[in-house]
This record gives structure tokens, C-alpha cells and sequence, in this order.
């Protein structure tokens, strides 16, 4: 007994290293490049706000568009923006739109050229992608990004930078 034990453990030992590693690896994004499309009914840009904050009291708010990819295939981008680039100090903290959406229409037209690498969803009917920027935590999380006409779009880690945007309990 004592035997197979001690052969347990030493198989523990010389593997370990080999989980550890394969523990650590990051998710794959999945990438969908497409031109930006206004689906009928819809805005061309959503702000949703959010009851939900991360752990330094930040509002977990989110932007919303479509894009169609060369098959015809529509999917729903949904932006934390958090990650914005573009994104203030009073943006940050507001549960409401306070100029997000202006600026994203401003930057991004119709026709835009879009690439989004993130977490395929399936929410209300639509085909999607979320989390669509860095993690900012462990190489466990998933880890993205979204580039429109070339340029990185949620590379903005001020507010959600060392893991702070795990969500926690508002004061």
C-alpha cells in the first residue's frame, strides 16, 4: 500500500508542473471580422446601463452594435466600456450615457471595417461576441480586443487595469 502511494505521489510531482501550465493558459477569442451595419429598428449604437460595478465601485455599462461578416452572418458586439478608449473619468462613473454613444458615432460609420475577437454569445436570438478587450487579470481569463478601421478600440486599462474589474458589492 505504502508503495502505490508513494508512486501516486511521485507521479503527482513529476506532472504537476504540466497541469500547473495548462491551468494558466488563456482562453482563445473567437475573431469575426465584418463591416459595421444598422439593423433595422435599431439604433447603429446602444448604451445599456448597468446595476452591476466592478471592485473599485465603476459601473459595469456596455455598448451595443452589429456587424455582418463576408457570409451574410450578423453578430452583436457588446463593448464593456470600461475598456473604451475614449472613455473619462465622468464617463466611468455613470450609470448613464454621458457622451459614450455621441462618440462612438462621431468615430465609427456605417460601413466601418470591424475586427472583434471575443466570447461567442448567444443572447435574445443574436449571434454575438462579449468580452471584446484585455482581461487586465490572470492569464485564465479570457482576454480579447476590437479593432475598428485599424484601430484598437478597448485598450483603455485605467479603470478596469490588475484585476479590478471582477465585479464586487457596491458600497
Amino acid at each position: 500500500m505504502k508503495k502505490l502511494l508513494r508512486v501516486i505521489f511521485l507521479l503527482l510531482i513529476v506532472n504537476l508542473p504540466a497541469l500547473s501550465y495548462a491551468a494558466k493558459q488563456p482562453q482563445a477569442c473567437t475573431l469575426v471580422s465584418g463591416t459595421l451595419v444598422q439593423l433595422q429598428g435599431k439604433p447603429l449604437f446602444k448604451f445599456n446601463t448597468s446595476h452591476k460595478f466592478n471592485t473599485s465601485n465603476y459601473p459595469m455599462t456596455h455598448t451595443q452594435f452589429f456587424i455582418r461578416d463576408g457570409s451574410g452572418e450578423t453578430y452583436k458586439i457588446v463593448v464593456d466600456n470600461l475598456f473604451y478608449k475614449n472613455l473619462s473619468l465622468a464617463q466611468a462613473s455613470s450609470v448613464r450615457d454621458v457622451g459614450i454613444i455621441d462618440d462612438f458615432k462621431r468615430s465609427y460609420h456605417l460601413g466601418s471595417t470591424v475586427e472583434a475577437c471575443g466570447k461567442v454569445i448567444h443572447s435574445g436570438g443574436d449571434l454575438g461576441l462579449h468580452f471584446v478587450h484585455p482581461s487586465g487579470c490572470e492569464q485564465t481569463k479570457f482576454n480579447g480586443f476590437l479593432r475598428i478601421n485599424g484601430s484598437d478600440v478597448t485598450n483603455n486599462l485605467t479603470y478596469c487595469g490588475s484585476c479590478s474589474c471582477k465585479i464586487g458589492s457596491k458600497n
